[in-house]
């Protein structure tokens, strides 16, 4: 059962958790957060804010001085008031430092967040709320700090989108906040946030880098899964998904590209920039009413007529997690529901009878019962996460 995969996993691995945990408790131990007082929870090596001895954040260039960061509180934003006063406030709580002087001449990019030396190495792709560069970490001589990784990703999120683009900012905001959680909490699942610093043009929020998602992994083309390693990985989703349900929010954008391999061959999920917080008294409860997702991996009550009426709850993350369990069974990497033309995907969602696809691919019975089970489309009658933990395909865990 895989109530006890959590723990079989540890397990398995206690000396590399036991690793873990004395590698980011100096690093990444969270002060207590006072939301009432407005103070913003400061992760030491999260926000970077300067001590004595420890030169202020700046981005290196020749003859470019250093300046000190401007100390200030973020407060409790409200995202519906005025937009530039809000992106202020939570530009006021993340160090900043000077941006050089525009040059023409080609140099590399090198950032600097007062502890850290990011040296940009590759580009990892771009999206509607920001650019994600690929870097190389070098701690300060003074700052050693072991547990940093050598290799991380930097999101960098221009000014000017987010002072006039909602959407960006809320986006930010959001995704700051929960790999900030991601991180107080140790999550195992869940893309943890290292650093975070602006300049006078972008924000940048700086995570690991890894060298595989599992989009990439099931398109190698090699063989198919063995069956051991589908149940693992499968494993690994769902305890994923219990931990991001355990921040209070719907992730609405899972798929195969937004789960990438740690350096231990962990899954770990990533990528909150449309992540939404249920409105309802329980997170069980909860109502989200917006379209937001990626186009043929939207779950059916997200496409019926009466959306915006009845709305939809956490169980569109299951639906996506079911659909990427039957695409580890076919082994080519594509979505399983597709659009060959304008709302073809929507219609293969709503309607598409995948049976005969599970009796074709999936020869383990219990897993063809856990695939349906997820991909019920009345998600009153789809399987919840304490139920699909007990399901009998994980029982030889």
């Amino acid at each position: 059962m895989l109530i006890a995969t959590n723990a079989a996993l540890v397990a398995s691995n206690s000396a590399l958790h036991a690793s873990n945990s004395a590698l980011h408790a100096s690093n990444l131990a969270l002060r207590a957060c006072d939301p009432d007082a407005g103070v913003q929870t400061v992760i030491p090596a999260l926000s970077r804010t300067p001590s004595a001895g420890i030169p202020a954040p700046t981005i290196f260039h020749t003859g470019q001085p250093r300046v000190q960061v401007q100390s200030s509180r973020i407060r409790d934003l409200n995202l519906h008031l005025n937009q530039n006063a809000a992106v202020e406030a939570w530009q006021a709580g993340v160090p900043r430092v000077e941006s050089p002087p525009v040059s023409y001449e080609p140099e590399p990019i090198v950032l600097h967040d007062g502890r850290v030396t990011y040296i940009k190495t590759g580009f990892l792709g771009e999206g509607g709320f920001g650019e994600v560069l690929l870097a190389r970490a070098v701690p300060n001589s003074e700052n050693q700090d072991l547990s940093f990784p050598t290799d991380v990703a930097i999101k960098r999120f221009p000014k000017r989108r987010l002072r006039h683009v909602k959407y960006t900012f809320e986006a930010a905001c959001l995704e700051m906040d929960l790999m900030k959680q991601a991180t107080e909490k140790q999550l195992r699942f869940v893309v943890h946030l290292l650093s975070t610093f602006q300049d006078e043009e972008n924000v940048y929020l700086v995570m690991p880098a890894y060298g595989r998602d599992l989009f990439h992994y099931l398109r190698r083309g090699e063989r198919r899964m063995p069956m051991n390693e589908i149940r693992l990985y499968a494993a690994q989703m769902i305890l994923a998904l219990e931990e991001i349900h355990s921040l209070g929010v719907v992730h609405r954008d899972i798929k195969p590209e937004n789960v990438f391999f740690d350096r231990h061959g962990y899954l770990v999920f990533g990528d909150f920039s449309i992540a939404g917080y249920p409105d309802g008294e329980t997170f069980e409860q909860g109502k989200l009413y917006d379209f937001s997702g990626t186009p043929c991996r939207y779950a059916p009550e997200q496409l019926g007529p009466d959306r915006e009426v009845k709305g939809y709850n956490y169980k569109i993350d299951i639906f996506n997690v079911g659909s990427m369990i039957l695409e580890m069974f076919i082994g080519k990497g594509d979505s399983y529901f597709q659009e060959s033309k304008r709302d073809e995907g929507e219609k293969e969602i709503l309607n598409k009878d995948i049976w005969p696809d599970c009796q074709i691919f999936v020869e383990n019975k219990a897993a063809r019962d856990l695939i349906t089970g997820m991909l019920e489309r009345d998600p009153e009658k789809r399987l919840t996460i304490p139920e699909i933990k007990a399901h009998r395909f994980f029982r030889k865990m």
